[in-house]
């Protein structure tokens, strides 16, 4: 019997902890090798958000990383692709130099959910980190 070192996190009402590829339901690790079947999965963590389990399981593909966020059944609920700064749209940088005039944008992600798209940029001045995610026309998601 294989173990896993399991941490367990409570932040902002979500439970989290790090599994193994080998610990996922069998749907979720059918939809990830039928979707991304050239992925390498990088790390998974599942967390209880809203009352409801989900996986996020990292992927590599190639030099790019991508977050697939799924239910236990395998349904894709949101996927995060890692983007240059550069790709950010001009209205989604504007908004977040207007909230935080003193912290650069240093990472940013491409959020698809629901089939609409969001950025998710990381702000980080000394160690104080923030992210705060964004529609393309700069209006911050709550």
């Amino acid at each position: 019997m294989r173990r896993t070192n399991v941490a367990l996190v409570v932040y902002l009402g979500i439970a989290c902890c790090t599994a193994e590829a080998e610990d996922l339901p069998k749907a979720v690790a059918a939809k990830i090798k039928e979707v991304y079947p050239r992925a390498k999965i990088h790390e998974v963590e599942s967390e209880v958000k809203d009352g409801k389990l989900r996986y996020e399981v990292e992927l590599k593909i190639g030099k790019k990383e991508r977050d697939v966020f799924l239910t236990p059944e395998g349904e894709v609920i949101q996927v995060a692709d890692e983007i240059s700064v550069k790709s950010v749209p001009a209205a989604v940088l504007k908004a977040a130099k207007k909230l935080y005039p003193d912290m650069p944008v240093r990472e940013a992600e491409r959020i698809t959910r629901d089939g609409k798209t969001y950025y998710l940029v990381e702000l980080r001045r000394w160690i104080k980190e923030i992210e705060v995610e964004f529609t393309p026309a700069g209006e911050e998601v709550k």
